[in-house]
């Protein structure tokens, strides 16, 4: 058989135009790829940053929680608040301001330099008044009601809030406590408010350190300048305004974002939405993400938004991928081209005979070869269809049918049949994308849902190329259905996975069975200080602190075996040697037959946690000026006490201490002279009991000491004679010369006769006055003749 040379090019053009079209269809998914990619992980930065933003409020209302419950402070903003329902001089008020700044003057100091905080702010309530800005203390009395919506709300509903806000001075983050004070009766009553702010810095910061991203916070002009005083603005956005969005620059992790701004803008982003975009900006490819920024009073009442956040990343190997693949698509293109036309001529160049009988022998290859399509289909899991819209029938191969689940030779409309297989959320979705298509005139490519009989799930891909004749009408579609459910929900499982290890605030670590480490996550390495290429391969061991010994870690080992997990407090060691405590969770990890293959530890640095805890122990249980127990913790250990005598029998003492001319000192000297008499005092009390007893400051200059296990009631009464020889000794301070006598009294139980704590106390405390009104710098013991 011979071709004309017209037939030839029309076939040669026919083969290129084919070849286009695939190589054309492969980039264009490439493309697509790409931009959910970009969209996918756009959603991860922005659930990074809504996670820091989260652990940024809350390290805020602990501060503030910690500052707002300080018994001093809280009584000095009520002294202050009740000169102000007074309407005391400024002299007054001024005063009691100073008192408070001065006392802040410390914490404040550490708030600034170990938790970056940039504002404390006392404000009256209802009304909002400004009574001391602890970061601006000459700024005060200015109404706060139309720019301060976290403090409106605190005072109106006594509860604590945090959020973003702009104020006169600054914006930023924001958390605030209503300050409740407790009168002696119980009674209480809410004096205000009280606020921490930072910025959006320590956020920003906190994303480049824990996932490596930059950031911008932009608020609108017109938002700006409606909230913060004019002199304000200068000071704080001089050199920070762009004015291609008419807005403000609040933080950034790099110093020009202008640039940034004005190529978002040109690109046709929306700054009021939430999108994600590819940009060549300062030299490289970024992949930024930007979404509106609400403050307080727009997530009360649904307000438009005060400006954008942007966060954005290096995607320099990434387009360098797609450029690649690209640029591989069109090689192989061209070298499949080349390869099919060298075929095709080769062929026209045979003989008639042996034309034909090739023709014989490929119909005979294409019947094998249809077996092996649908022996391969059916491994693969890919079906294919042909469908002929002028005679409306459609042609389906055995995988299609498989798929489905549908019998080969049912009866009813086959693409009605494969139709109503289709989960009801995508059936539309689905016929849309081939109606598109023939619109369009172009292949689709989509990927949906099949709802089996047995209520299962299958996830398929589906590609579609419609054919179209010189008029422009469609007369046949091809296309094919890959079953990816397997693929599909091992992608999901290893993304989920490694997103899990790489963002996870917890060190994670895992090991093989001969306890070698294996793997590490970020984490790890920003807790312990170690690198990837320092910590891999060496033993467990290699963490280890002296902290526990053999038996300690035989233990963790017993309980894996026998649980299949652990997890509790250890000690470990950090590469600058520091010896720290985590909180650790060791899991097995088995291979397909249930063989443990690794053991995966997660674990996080407590340190500062139990720190905290012990401050708050200390803060609730130990007097502030002389270092001992209060009040709280005698009464628990004279509990305790109470219950082990009357199990035992055992007796115990309990004394009762009132410093006779205290109040004499604090009038004629000062209130510090005082304090330096009750420190001395406290010293000397402390010297004369045992490490089982207890001594206590329970308000003024009152103390109780708790005796454990008396034996001999006599050695309780010298020692209540030391204690009145040693208090009556002047105490040299300053040039004065601060002299204080004590009467004791003193309460025996044995548990004989059931009694409580407060009998106890009042038995001491009434021996004690007896003591006084006999003359002071004395000791009675209570008797209850």
């Amino acid at each position: 058989m011979r071709f004309s040379r017209k037939s030839l090019i029309t076939i040669s053009v026919v083969i290129l135009i084919i070849d286009l079209f695939f190589v054309l269809a492969n980039k264009k998914i490439a493309e697509q790829t790409f931009e959910q990619e970009l969209n996918r992980a756009g959603n991860d930065l922005k659930l990074n940053y809504e996670l820091i933003l989260h652990q940024s409020y809350e390290k805020l209302s602990s501060l503030v929680d910690f500052i707002g419950n300080n018994k001093e402070l809280n009584a000095l903003f009520y002294q202050a608040y009740l000169l102000n329902l007074q309407k005391s001089s400024e002299v007054s008020l001024a005063e009691v301001r100073n008192q408070l700044n001065k006392k802040l003057a410390d914490s404040w100091q550490q708030l600034q330099n170990k938790h970056a905080v940039r504002q404390l702010h006392y404000h009256f309530g209802p009304g909002s008044t400004s009574f001391l800005r602890v970061h601006k203390p000459g700024k005060f009395g200015d109404n706060m009601d139309e720019v301060r919506h976290t403090i409106v709300n605190v005072n109106q509903q006594h509860k604590a809030v945090h959020g973003f806000e702009t104020g006169r001075i600054y914006s930023g983050l924001r958390s605030a406590i209503p300050i409740i004070h407790t009168l002696d009766n119980g009674e209480k009553v809410n004096v205000g408010a009280l606020e921490v702010g930072s910025s959006f810095d320590n956020v920003l910061t906190a994303l480049i350190e824990k996932v490596g991203i930059n950031g911008a916070v932009f608020l609108n002009r017109n938002h700006v300048e409606k909230n913060m005083w004019p002199e304000a603005i200068i000071t704080k956005f001089e050199n920070h305004s762009i004015g291609s969005c008419d807005c403000f620059l609040e933080s950034a992790t790099i110093e020009n974002v202008s640039g940034l701004v004005d190529e978002k803008i040109t690109q046709g982003f929306n700054l009021a939405k939430t999108e994600t975009r590819a940009l060549f900006f300062d030299n490289q490819h970024i992949a930024l993400t930007s979404f509106p920024l609400y403050d307080f009073k727009a997530e009360l009442t649904g307000g438009k938004p005060v400006g954008s956040i942007f966060l954005w990343r290096n995607i320099n190997d990434e387009v360098a991928t797609l450029n690649q693949s690209i640029w591989f698509n069109y090689i192989y293109g061209l070298l499949g081209y080349i390869f099919v036309e060298f075929l095709f001529l080769l062929a026209v160049h045979s003989s008639s005979r042996q034309f034909k009988k090739r023709i014989n022998e490929q119909i005979q290859e294409i019947n094998e070869s249809e077996k092996r399509l649908n022996a391969a289909q059916k491994i693969a899991h890919i079906g294919s269809w042909e469908y002929n819209l002028a005679s409306q029938t459609l042609y389906c191969s055995n995988e299609i049918f498989r798929i489905f689940e549908i019998e080969k030779d049912s009866k009813l409309a086959l693409y009605d049949h494969l139709l109503t297989v289709v989960h009801d959320e995508d059936r539309a979705q689905v016929n849309l994308a081939y109606q598109n298509s023939l619109t369009s005139k172009k292949p689709y490519h989509i990927i949906y849902r099949l709802q089996m009989a047995n209520g299962t799930i299958k996830y398929v891909e589906e590609r579609c190329n419609t054919f179209f004749n010189n008029q422009g009408e469609a007369y046949k579609s091809i296309g094919t259905i890959i079953d990816i459910t397997q693929q599909h929900l091992l992608q999901e499982k290893d993304r989920l996975a490694s997103n899990v290890f790489r963002y996870a605030a917890e060190g994670l670590m895992v090991a093989d069975i001969n306890e070698i480490i294996v793997d590490i996550n970020p984490a790890f390495c920003d807790i312990t200080g170690y690198t990837k290429k320092e910590i891999l391969g060496k033993p467990l061991s290699f963490l280890n602190s002296n902290k526990h010994d053999d038996s300690f870690y035989q233990g963790i080992s017993d309980h894996l075996t026998e649980h299949s997990y652990w997890q509790g407090e250890i000690w470990k060691v950090k590469k600058s040697g520091e010896v720290y405590p985590q909180w650790l969770r060791i899991s097995p990890i088995p291979d397909d037959k249930g063989n443990i293959v690794s053991y995966v530890h997660f674990f996080s640095d407590i340190s500062e946690q139990k720190a905290y805890e012990q401050h708050l122990y200390e803060a609730a249980m130990y007097d502030k000026l002389t270092g001992l127990p209060n009040r709280k913790l005698i009464l628990e250990r004279l509990e305790q006490s109470v219950l082990a005598a009357n199990r035992t029998r055992a007796t115990i003492a309990v004394m009762f201490i009132d410093l006779d001319g205290f109040k004499a000192i604090n009038d004629n000297y000062s209130h510090e002279s005082g304090d330096a008499v009750l420190v001395n005092a406290a010293q000397k009390l402390q010297n004369q009991i045992r490490k089982t007893d207890t001594s206590a400051r329970i308000g003024g200059d009152e103390f109780v000491i708790l005796f454990n296990q008396v034996t001999d009631q006599q050695g309780i009464l010298n020692i209540a004679t030391k204690l009145l020889n040693n208090l009556n000794q002047p105490l040299e301070y300053k040039g004065n010369k601060l002299i204080v006598s004590a009467s004791i009294g003193i309460s025996f139980f044995n548990g004989e006769t059931p009694k409580t704590v407060d009998m106890l106390l009042n038995e001491a405390d009434k021996a004690m006055y007896q003591a006084k009104n006999s003359g002071k710098n004395q000791f009675a013991v209570y008797s209850d003749t």
